[in-house]
């Protein structure tokens, strides 16, 4: 099946979609119950029809869910919490669409365009991608030089006034699990630092923070928030400390679950 290779994205997308239908659905029928009683028979039958329609689409996107997460050994019980929150949003859009449901739908645009602008500040993954290499260098006295070379960029030249006893690389990434990562993949990347353990130094690698990280959307309580509604959370990565010894090219990568491996050789 289609779905299946990304099941744990595709379950909870379509049983939240069945919920907020079944919302709409539900608040149709309610609004057509009360608008017949008062008489107001055409206006009644424009809402039984959404409310059919909108029941409809429910059955078909909740059959989708049951045969996707089935498939796939997903409990269904994952799903409630988001799929009562879509019901509930689906309910009160439809009952009070001018007052709720315009507006629902501008914050759901802007959420998403929001979540579009972070991701598009931060480096596709892709495992076993190469990541920066790091060559040692000699320096001044007893210094060291290092040469820093991500991969489509000019290499960056340090200079440390003395030797580190080890480096260490710190990765950032933005991941997106579920739903959203249909749209933005499931985790980006960004070079965060090497930091040289003996010499009391650190090289920050630039970055072009995005909209929702320049907010401080994913630091504490708001990370927290932001976290439970879209999944979107961010972490970082540290390699192993390597001793870093003259004229040998350190080749750091990412694994496909993140993790940082380095590989040596000489020039």
């Amino acid at each position: 099946m289609v779905f299946d290779a990304r099941a744990d994205a595709w379950a909870p997308l379509f049983a939240m979609a069945g919920a907020l239908f079944a919302g709409a659905s539900a608040a149709a029928f309610a609004r057509s119950a009360l608008a017949s009683r008062g008489g107001a028979r055409k206006p009644a039958r424009g809402l039984v029809t959404a409310g059919l329609l909108s029941a409809s689409a429910s059955v078909g996107f909740l059959a989708l869910f049951a045969i996707v997460a089935a498939r796939a050994g997903l409990p269904a019980s994952r799903q409630l919490a988001a799929s009562a929150a879509a019901f509930a949003l689906g309910c009160a859009g439809a009952a009070f669409p001018r007052a709720l449901g315009l507006p629902l739908l501008a914050l759901a645009a802007i959420g998403l365009s929001a979540l579009a602008a972070e991701a598009g500040s931060w480096t596709p993954f892709e495992a076993g991608r190469e990541l920066c290499l790091v060559t040692p260098l000699p320096g001044a006295g007893s210094g060291r030089g290092f040469s820093v070379r991500e991969p489509g960029r000019d290499a960056r030249s340090l200079s440390l006034a003395s030797a580190p006893s080890s480096m260490t690389l710190s990765v950032d990434y933005l991941e997106f699990p579920g739903a959203p990562s249909l749209l933005f993949g499931a985790r980006r990347f960004r070079l965060a630092s090497l930091a040289f353990a003996g010499a009391d130094a650190a090289f920050a690698f630039p970055a072009d923070p995005g909209p929702l990280e320049r907010a401080g959307a994913f630091r504490g309580l708001a990370g927290e928030a932001l976290r439970a509604v879209t999944g979107a959370g961010t972490r970082s990565v540290f390699s192993a400390p390597e001793a870093p010894l003259e004229f040998v090219t350190y080749r750091y990568t990412a694994g496909a679950d993140g993790s940082l491996s380095v590989s040596a050789s000489a020039r």
